[in-house]
C-alpha cells in the first residue's frame, strides 16, 4: 500500500526549508508549541486536497517575506514524486 515517504517544504508557513521522512505505519509528530507540527500536517493536506484546513487563500501559506512556497512529496509505491508550488 502506498504511503507518504517524505515531504520537503520550502518557504511554507514557518519553514524556510525542511525535509521530513516517514516510515510505513502510524507516525507521531510531537514537540513544543510553535515548532511547526500543525504546519507539517497542513502541508500534507494542501498537497492532497489543494486547500488548507486553516485558511481559504493559499497566499497565506507563503512564509513571511517570500514570494512563493513549494511542497515536494515522495509517495512510496506510487512510482514518482508529487510537487506543488504556489506564488
Amino acid at each position: 500500500m502506498p504511503y507518504l515517504k517524505s515531504i520537503t517544504l520550502t518557504d511554507f508557513r514557518s519553514y524556510a526549508s525542511q525535509e521530513v521522512e516517514f516510515s510505513p505505519g502510524v507516525t507521531f509528530v510531537f514537540g513544543q508549541n510553535g515548532q511547526g507540527k500543525t504546519n507539517l500536517l497542513e502541508s500534507a493536506c494542501v498537497l492532497l486536497t489543494m486547500r488548507s484546513f486553516r485558511c481559504r487563500k493559499l497566499q497565506r501559506l507563503i512564509r513571511w517575506g517570500q514570494d512563493s512556497f513549494h511542497i515536494r512529496a515522495v509517495i512510496d509505491g506510487a512510482g514518482s514524486d508529487v510537487r506543488l508550488g504556489f506564488g
